[in-house]
């Protein structure tokens, strides 16, 4: 990176991206965000760097990282299914929430049958 002329500062927020981006695919948390920052490094990679079609190792770079950066949309696009922490956190919102609708409603329930006694003093 250092002979295109890419500085300190850029390096190391290009590493720490794709440390974040790459683990957070891999296990399976917050995946599409992760998919669409490795989607469109990817995407960069390939238009700012591999750019001499005349040379047959940049092209074939060039073609891996549309490759990898398309799949990376789709995962974008898909999510991660059902292993992984997305999906279990997904799960464990949904039942959180299908529990206060049912409190709400039990509540309401109670309200409305509720009795008003009142003794003659």
């Amino acid at each position: 990176m250092a002979a295109q002329g890419v500085g300190l500062p850029l390096f190391v927020a290009t590493i720490a991206l794709q440390l974040g981006a790459g683990l957070s695919v891999a296990s399976g948390l917050l995946t599409r965000l992760g998919g669409i920052g490795l989607g469109l490094f990817c995407l960069a990679t390939a238009l700012l760097f591999h750019t001499n079609f005349a040379s047959q190792n940049d092209l074939l770079h060039f073609e891996k990282d549309l490759a990898i950066s398309g799949g990376m949309f789709v995962l974008a696009a898909v999510g991660a299914g059902r292993l992984s922490l997305d999906w279990l956190l997904a799960r464990a919102l949904q039942k959180r929430e299908r529990d206060k609708e049912m409190v709400k409603a039990l509540l309401a329930v109670e309200n409305e049958f509720s009795v008003d006694v009142r003794l003659p003093v």
